[in-house]
């Protein structure tokens, strides 16, 4: 099933002067290099320019070409993050490399398949909600600060102080996320005063980055003064506070919680960045979060980003797995995976050319989501699912064991 669906490859040098193994495309499908054809040192270049001059080509032969999987490191780094936030909370010495470690791994591969990490991201509802919800905001922050022009130090700190804005509280916040109703006067107490326990955590741990730890500070800080802990407004607030603010709303609204739906969108909604923005934040535009950020943030992935579960016409469920250059236009494929059945009963998926035979997007369907049949998501990307790698990727953990 890999052989139907795209996914982005760099190219090593060695290959200079050689035949094409295969046909290599833009993200769009188009035909950029025949088989057979001579590879030369712009291809090479090219291919490792990232963002949309990637090469792409069948996941078969990307696997041979390039064997990265950035999805099974996704899972890897969740699991790290919980294991290590634990031993912080315990009042083990925790290096402060091991957090440059993580956020230099998630970033690096960001770079690998952004639309991959940030789709599987989204599609995560397991275990640990707080850590999940941490991961997927840093990399929306990483989305942001590329999209603001930071430099790639700056990129790897606002990445880093979403990773541990919550630290020392994910049990809390695990909590409150599977309850309904409203928190305690302790827990409310507890939730205000968790910005200031994890940036005292970061002082504790070692030498992070002021900027780092001045973000994680100023995450709930608001435009209009309303936030906490320290009521600053405007231009009190850091650029990489407005960034985490933002990041981390946006976040918290696309995966909802216990009580509070996620804030899915329709079709109207998708008509316009400027539609989708004011449903997302709503309200909270100029008085919780930086207008401007908003806006790039959206504009940065699109009204159909990575990540988003459409109904076509003929009542297939698909994801939409690759940006397109425009954000406001639809995409021109997605990847159906309610089509039929491959080995062991598992669902095949099927690449939809948007506007071939018919095939349309009738709206979003995120609504439908807890209903929807099991599925290995890495596979709608191109990667290797859970039932194909899960032993591997079992000892690859044992191995590494990131926060030993």
């Amino acid at each position: 099933m890999l052989e139907h669906i795209l996914r982005p490859v760099a190219l090593p040098n060695h290959l200079i002067g050689q035949p094409a193994p295969c046909n290599f495309f833009d993200v769009r499908g188009r035909l950029l290099l025949r088989r057979g054809s001579e590879i030369s040192e712009q291809t090479c270049r090219v291919s490792r320019a990232g963002e949309s001059r990637r090469l792409f080509c069948d996941a078969e032969n990307a696997e041979r070409l390039w064997p990265v999987d950035p999805i099974g490191q996704i899972d890897q780094i969740l699991q790290a993050l919980v294991n290590v936030e634990r031993r912080v909370v315990r009042g083990d010495s925790v290096p402060a490399g091991v957090f440059f470690g993580l956020t230099k791994t998630l970033l690096n591969n960001w770079r690998v398949d952004a639309d991959a990490c940030l789709g599987y991201a989204r599609m995560l509802r397991g275990e640990h909600p707080t850590a999940e919800h941490a991961l997927l905001a840093a990399l929306f922050a990483a989305e942001l600060a590329s999209a603001s022009g930071l430099s790639a130090d700056e990129i790897a700190n606002l990445t880093g102080a979403a990773l541990t804005m919550n630290l020392g509280s994910f049990a809390l916040h695990d909590m409150l996320a599977q309850r309904i109703g409203a928190p305690s006067h302790e827990e409310r107490e507890a939730i205000h005063a968790h910005p200031v326990r994890a940036a005292a955590l970061l002082v504790r741990l070692g030498e992070f980055p002021q900027a780092w730890r001045e973000a994680v500070l100023q995450h709930h800080e608001n435009i209009d003064g309303s936030g906490y802990p320290m009521s600053l407004s405007g231009g009190e607030i850091s650029l990489f506070g407005r960034i985490l603010r933002t990041v981390d709303i946006f976040s918290a609204r696309l995966r909802g919680r216990r009580g509070r739906s996620p804030q899915y969108w329709n079709m109207k909604q998708a008509e316009s960045v400027s539609k989708l923005i004011t449903h997302i934040f709503g309200r909270d535009l100029g008085r919780r979060v930086d207008i401007t950020l908003a806006r790039l943030l959206i504009q940065r992935i699109g009204v159909f980003s990575p990540g988003s579960l459409v109904r076509l016409n003929n009542g297939e469920f698909a994801i939409v797995t690759r940006r397109v250059g425009n954000p406001e236009e639809a995409p021109e494929e997605v990847i159906s995976f309610a089509f039929a059945r491959g080995e062991n009963g598992a669902i095949r998926p099927q690449p939809r050319r948007i506007g071939g035979r018919g095939w349309r997007i009738l709206g979003f369907a995120h609504d439908d989501q807890p209903s929807l049949p099991e599925c290995d998501w890495p596979v709608l990307w191109g990667y290797r699912g859970r039932s194909a790698t899960a032993s591997a990727r079992s000892e690859a953990r044992e191995k590494q064991r990131w926060a030993a």
